[in-house]
């Protein structure tokens, strides 16, 4: 597993992942603990998995926090987002805004793979598109 993080929470995937691993050898229908162990891998790469069977009372405005023990970052680098943009301009609906070659000579010809000007570029160029990709 390729994370970065704290001990319990990497223990916390393992045990998740273990038991994905589990169904899927132990059974050869489908089961829904596959589903569950998913979901719950998910809420712990979110920031922790919510727990309220100790509570009285449900439905409080903390219980749905799910940054208590951690928070979860999603960071883009220029380079990223280059990519982002090529990748999008293969795909529906961005296709018919540019075509992928177009983009691609613009970044590595006229842009000499410069990530920065590049962006500046599509985004005074393409501002709606922009907007609709990030």
């Amino acid at each position: 597993m390729n994370v970065q993080t704290d001990g319990f929470h990497k223990a916390q995937l393992d045990k998740y992942i273990s038991n994905i691993k589990k169904a899927c050898e132990e059974s050869e229908v489908f089961d829904p603990s596959i589903i569950l162990s998913l979901v719950a891998i998910i809420f712990e790469l979110l920031g922790g998995t919510p727990d309220y069977t100790d509570r009285r009372r449900l439905n409080r405005k903390d219980d749905y926090r799910l940054n208590g023990q951690r928070r979860l970052c999603y960071l883009q680098s220029q380079h990223q987002r280059v990519r982002t943009i090529l990748r999008a301009s293969r795909e529906k609906p961005y296709d018919g805004f540019h075509k992928y070659d177009d983009l691609f000579n613009q970044f590595a010809l006229h842009f000499r793979s410069n990530a920065e000007e590049f962006m500046r570029w599509y985004k005074k160029t393409y501002p709606k598109l922009y907007m609709m990709l990030f």
